[in-house]
Formats: structure tokens, sequence, C-alpha cells
């Protein structure tokens, strides 16, 4: 993803969606791998159930 932030920047949008973590966690990882790009916090589930979010990768 950051590769992708690098190369494309301001023609790409990323939004990464959380829906457990705590936000500490998220930030640390956006910190980790230097991601700058928007984070959701997702805690009840609307954003993935309307855009039908089936799996989500893990690290």
């Amino acid at each position: 993803m950051r590769r992708a932030e690098v190369e494309f920047g301001d023609d790409l949008t990323i939004l990464f969606v959380d829906e457990q973590e705590a936000l500490d966690a998220v930030l640390g990882f956006a910190d980790k791998y230097g991601l700058t790009s928007t984070f959701l916090m997702d805690r009840s589930g609307p954003v993935g159930s309307s855009y039908r979010l089936g799996s989500t990768p893990t690290t």
C-alpha cells in the first residue's frame, strides 16, 4: 500500500477500514508501515455492510 501511495499520490485514494482493533493499534500499524491514507474505524459495521466487505487482510 505504501508503494501505491507514493507512486500514485493524489491520483489514488486508499481508505483502510478497521472493524476490531483499538485506535492505538491502528495508529501503530500506520506508523510502522509509513501509511498516510485515511483509516476508518467501522466498529458497528455500516461501512463494511454498505460496500460488502467480505474479508479483510490481516498482518
